[in-house]
């Protein structure tokens, strides 16, 4: 039986969904170095392209760099993130996260309008699903809040153009992952170190560079194999599919935080965990049975074709 290519792309997705989970472990251990806030990205995500700039060839330099969807790919992965730190320092940890996880709707609607993607009922209920577990495993029980903060607004905003950076993803298969991945961190980097110096911060602790650089080559362990995971299934995927699996995060994340703090794991995390699998499940099941349709009687050049797309990017 042949695998589907989406199909490997959706596990690819979750699967660094679920790195993301665990994040927070070096990130935490940049912050306590003495780099918080803002000043984590830039050490993080400027040391991340720094790495992966020489892999670069020159080609795929000419090719793709020096291209309009580059620029959109990188920018707007550069602002999500940069907006998402910000909620998150600024505001409501919880009420940011909420938030900003809205983002399957607004990929879906994006898809929709500008890729002309359509979009059935398994798509709203795995949203649903995703969605009512995210609340669940984040502890918030008053509904899903409404943005009121300065902070709570970047948190929406970072989930609107993280959805549109998966809509160019998904648009722009001619820029290679590599590519996709250094400009979004040479984009983040730049992006936060452009914050700093127009809304100002705490600079560094003295030494803090220093202290820091063990967990910064550790979070690079982490960062841009989570990262080329995502962007080289995101090229293969809708733009919905993608923020839904990445709801993974959550359940890795409330497992470890469980393990390694004092963070509790009882039935409303095992539930909203639950809940967040099956969404995860309902858009591998929808994957399944559209491979199937296209493989059918007649389908055969369908498949061949589809099987083409998904090799568009190294």
């Amino acid at each position: 039986m042949r695998t589907s290519p989406t199909l490997l792309a959706a596990l690819a997705v979750a699967l660094s969904g679920a790195m993301w989970g665990v994040w927070w472990l070096p990130l935490r251990g940049v912050e306590e170095a003495g780099a918080a806030g803002l000043w984590s990205n830039v050490l993080i995500y400027g040391a991340a392209a720094l790495a992966l700039g020489p892999c670069l060839t020159k080609a795929e330099i000419r090719r793709s760099v020096m291209s309009l969807p580059f620029l959109a790919i990188a920018l707007t992965a550069g602002a999500a993130w940069t907006l998402w730190n910000l909620s998150l320092i600024h505001g409501d940890v919880v009420r940011s996260t909420l938030l900003f996880y809205l983002s399957p709707i607004w990929a879906t609607l994006l898809a929709a309008v500008l890729l002309r993607q359509s979009f059935g009922w398994l798509r709203i209920l795995s949203i649903a699903l995703g969605l009512v577990g995210a609340a669940a495993v984040l502890g918030f029980d008053q509904g899903w809040p409404v943005p009121e903060t300065g902070a709570e607004l970047a948190a929406t905003a970072a989930g609107i153009i993280f959805a549109l950076m998966t809509v160019a993803v998904s648009r722009f298969g001619e820029v290679g992952t590599l590519a996709k991945s250094f400009g979004a961190f040479a984009s983040t980097a730049i992006i936060s170190l452009a914050a700093i110096a127009v809304m100002g911060g705490e600079p560094p602790k003295p030494g803090a560079l220093w202290a820091s650089m063990p967990y910064v080559l550790a979070s690079l362990v982490w960062l841009i194999p989570l990262t080329l995971l995502n962007l080289w299934g995101a090229t293969r995927l809708d733009p919905g599919r993608v923020n839904v699996l990445l709801l993974m995060e959550l359940i890795l994340a409330a497992i470890s935080a469980s393990l390694l703090t004092d963070e509790p794991f009882g039935w409303r995390e095992t539930a909203g965990c639950l809940l967040i699998g099956g969404a995860a499940l309902i858009e591998g099941v929808d994957e399944i049975r559209a491979y199937r349709s296209e493989a059918g009687p007649g389908g055969q050049s369908a498949l061949l074709e589809g099987t083409k797309r998904s090799n568009l990017t190294p």
